[in-house]
C-alpha cells in the first residue's frame, strides 16, 4: 500500500476506469522508499496546480502494475519510480528513474499546454480523481 494523498490504482479495472473518465492522467509508479517519495510529494503539489489532470499512483510491487509494463512505450521495463503521462488513453511521455522535480514540472507545463488545459464534461461520479 501506498501512502499518499494521490489516487490508488491497485487493479486493471481501476486503471482502464481513470483513463476512460478523464483525458489527462499522469500515474506515478514506484514503491515507499527514497526514491519514490519525492515524486508523490511532487505529484501531490501539481495536482494543486494542474487542476485539469488526474494525477495517480501505483505500487510497483503490485502485479497489476503489469498493466503499465504491457504499454508499448514501456518495452517490458520497470525502472522505478516511473512517471507516465497520458492523453486519451495515449502515452504522451514517460520518465524512468530519479527526476528533477522542477524538470517534471516544466515538462508537464509542455505537455498539458494552457490551451488544453479544459477538461472535457465531468459526469456526477467524476467529480474528482481521488476517488473511482
Amino acid at each position: 500500500m501506498l501512502y499518499t494523498n494521490l489516487k490508488h490504482l491497485e487493479k486493471r479495472a481501476e486503471y482502464r476506469q481513470i483513463l476512460a473518465d478523464h483525458a489527462q492522467v499522469v500515474i506515478v509508479c514506484g514503491r515507499m522508499d527514497h526514491d519514490s517519495i519525492p515524486l508523490y510529494r511532487w505529484a501531490e503539489a501539481a495536482a494543486r496546480t494542474f487542476r485539469h489532470i488526474c494525477f495517480c499512483d501505483m505500487e510497483a510491487d503490485n502485479p497489476e502494475s503489469l498493466v503499465l509494463m504491457d504499454l508499448e512505450e514501456m518495452k517490458g521495463e520497470m525502472i522505478v519510480p516511473t512517471v507516465i503521462c497520458l492523453q486519451e488513453a495515449k502515452v504522451l511521455q514517460i520518465f524512468r528513474g530519479v527526476q528533477e522535480t522542477a524538470a517534471l514540472h516544466r515538462q508537464l507545463k509542455y505537455l498539458y499546454p494552457k490551451s488544453n488545459r479544459i477538461p472535457k464534461p465531468l459526469t456526477k461520479t467524476d467529480r474528482t480523481c481521488k476517488s473511482l
